[in-house]
């Protein structure tokens, strides 16, 4: 069913195998310093601003959004970003909880890039919000594309965005990797669920937006 909507799920399962290739072939550390070796003012400018797309309050108001498009789909983004968010924040807070980020692990080593203006944290690293959030936001999208081909488009915003948490320092690569797993799986848990259009059919309101009220 998924396969058949976008093409995100190709793609990402590709980038599963070569973020698990990554982390076989690399210690712990090693792709913040590779990262974080990039720096330069106008990139620093654009990933400060970028890294944005992968906060809840985005998300929240991409739900707004969709409720001028369609009522079962902002209620199943927002079924996604509550559950997926959940599921992070239980493991961020309650399972690892000692996990610590990045400035926190390499020691605050003085020869690390630190961007302007912005707050880096040094507890609760695993796993990562933003990319679990850029990951359900844009898997869930996709879904919503008429034309497959902005699965890759969706899944390269998704990639970009969780990639400014390591340059920021507030995450190592496994965090992403495994924020990506939750967010996309729950993307898809949500359009598994309650996105049959015989459902929709049957409850006309689900089809309705605000829209209709103007």
């Amino acid at each position: 069913m998924f396969l058949k909507k976008s093409y995100f799920f190709y793609g990402f399962l590709f980038y599963l195998l070569l973020g698990a290739i990554l982390l076989l072939s690399i210690s712990k550390g090693d792709e913040i310093w590779w990262l974080n070796s990039l720096h330069s003012p106008p990139l620093d400018f654009f990933i400060k601003y970028l890294t944005h797309l992968g906060d809840g309050i985005f998300a929240v108001f991409i739900v707004f959004c969709l409720l001028w498009w369609r009522y079962d789909y902002s209620f199943m983004l927002l079924f996604a970003l509550l559950t997926s968010s959940f599921v992070t924040q239980f493991l961020k807070k309650v399972i690892f909880p000692d996990i610590a980020r990045p400035l926190a692990y390499l020691q605050d080593n003085i020869a690390l890039h630190l961007v302007e203006g912005v707050t880096v944290h040094r507890h609760f690293s695993f796993p990562s919000g933003h990319a679990t959030t850029a990951f359900m936001l844009f898997g869930f999208l996709s879904l919503l594309a008429k034309n497959r081909n902005w699965g890759f488009v969706f899944l390269l915003l998704a990639i970009l965005t969780s990639l400014t948490r390591p340059y920021l320092l507030q995450h190592f690569f496994i965090d992403i990797y495994v924020g990506a797993i939750i967010g996309t799986s729950f993307s898809f848990l949500a359009w598994y669920l309650f996105g049959n259009e015989q459902l929709a059919n049957k409850n006309k309101v689900w089809k309705k937006s605000l829209r209709d009220f103007f």
